[in-house]
């Protein structure tokens, strides 16, 4: 898991410190989570590039929030009615980043939103 996450890092590093405008895609989870980052998770606390931890239904390699932080411009995925409380969720100022990691979605300059439901 270390090497995964030291040589993930080194590859995302010069892409990220080069790129002028960084542009994502996301999936939305029904529990909130995005890009691996599953809420209550140690990878909500995780700080650098890359982190890993054991996670159900199992063990997960993703960027961090610090990363996230580092996108222009973030295009959302959300398919699935039992997808559609967790979207709506966004729309709670108060949640926190670690109860729904898809807040950072907040965070970002731009953001897209496609669904294939309305809930």
């Amino acid at each position: 898991m270390e090497k995964t996450i030291s040589e993930y890092a080194v590859a995302i590093d010069p892409v990220l410190q080069s790129a002028d405008y960084i542009v994502s895609q996301f999936g939305l989870g029904s529990d909130g989570h995005i890009a691996g980052i599953l809420p209550r998770s140690p990878a909500t606390h995780a700080s650098g590039l890359v982190t890993g931890y054991v996670g159900q239904p199992f063990t997960r390699v993703s960027v961090t929030f610090d990363v996230l932080r580092k996108i222009d411009a973030a295009y959302g995925f959300v398919f699935g009615a039992s997808k559609g409380e967790a979207l709506h969720m966004l729309d709670d100022e108060i949640l926190s980043v670690v109860d729904q990691p898809a807040q950072i979605l907040r965070e970002i300059p731009e953001v897209y939103i496609y669904q294939d439901t309305i809930s």
